[in-house]
């Protein structure tokens, strides 16, 4: 193994889930151009099984706001009940997200469209 194998082996293990998962794999492609393991999820249900059998699993979760079955927020609290050292970056296209509810709490909100 190379130095450059070594350092890649350390990239954060990402999980996208977006309602749009067209957008997802698109996200996930350009987070593995650079080097990062990305898996997209269709439902936030899904991947809170996958987390309650092994908080582990991820070190970076991007969401959506706008869900249909957790919105974003909903999912961070639960997330953050499993494993508080899982990152939580959340997606949207409302501008109006600061008059949402999370915030002032300390999850970034990333506002779409965005570029690479």
């Amino acid at each position: 193994m190379n130095m450059y194998e070594k350092k890649e082996q350390n990239k954060p293990k990402i999980a996208i889930i977006v309602n749009e998962s067209e957008m997802g794999y698109l996200y996930a492609e350009m987070l593995k151009i650079r080097g990062f393991s990305a898996t997209v999820y269709s439902e936030s249900v899904s991947l809170l099984k996958l987390l309650e059998s092994n908080a582990n699993e991820y070190d970076v979760i991007i969401s959506d706001v706008i869900m249909p079955d957790l919105n974003g927020y909903e999912l961070s609290e639960k997330i953050t009940a499993l494993n508080n050292s899982i990152k939580v970056l959340l997606l949207t296209a409302y501008s109006d997200v600061k008059d949402q509810k999370c915030y002032n709490s300390n999850i970034p909100v990333l506002l779409k469209p965005f570029q690479s």
